[in-house]
């Protein structure tokens, strides 16, 4: 195996355990206890940011902090998969949005989404693994932005880094 198949076999599976982890995250549906050991197990410096920017400067960060941060994240991420206005209502990408605001943000059940977006049961599951996929990417792309950001003094590497 070449450095570079090494490299990116350890990456894929950080990516999953990294899915695994946020997929988790997303189940609590704001849980602060689930939220703190999903926080703390991911280590992303946007939520290490996120919960510096709960606390005054001499306080220090908590678990419930990271965990209050952790799901301001996701949210932003979910925001981030909705559509432009300009998108028809009955695409794909507006379902992918509808589920995971739906499911994980107003915690409906799968029945209800089913029913109001008029979708088999199937299809629903199907594009909630997508829902999440997309979510990931998000999250993984957005915290891969800041670790490679040198000005800021954050490390480069291509896993997140726990700053504690």
């Amino acid at each position: 195996m070449t450095e570079n198949q090494l490299r990116e076999t350890i990456s894929n599976n950080n990516q999953r355990q990294f899915a695994q982890i946020l997929t988790r995250a997303l189940r609590s549906k704001g849980n602060l206890l689930i939220l703190a050991q999903c926080a703390d197990q991911l280590s992303l410096q946007a939520v290490e940011q996120r919960a510096r920017g709960l606390v005054s400067e001499s306080s220090v960060v908590t678990d419930i902090e990271r965990g209050r941060a952790l799901w301001a994240l996701l949210q932003e991420a979910i925001d981030r998969l909705r559509p432009t206005n300009s998108t028809p209502e009955h695409t794909p990408a507006w379902r992918l949005y509808a589920i995971a605001e739906g499911i994980y943000v107003q915690g409906k059940s799968a029945r209800e989404m089913t029913a109001e977006l008029g979708i088999s049961s199937r299809t629903f599951h199907r594009e909630r693994r997508a829902a999440v996929e997309a979510l990931t990417t998000v999250v993984w792309q957005g915290e891969q932005q800041l670790v490679n950001l040198p000005a800021q003094g954050h490390s480069q590497t291509n896993e997140p880094s726990k700053s504690r």
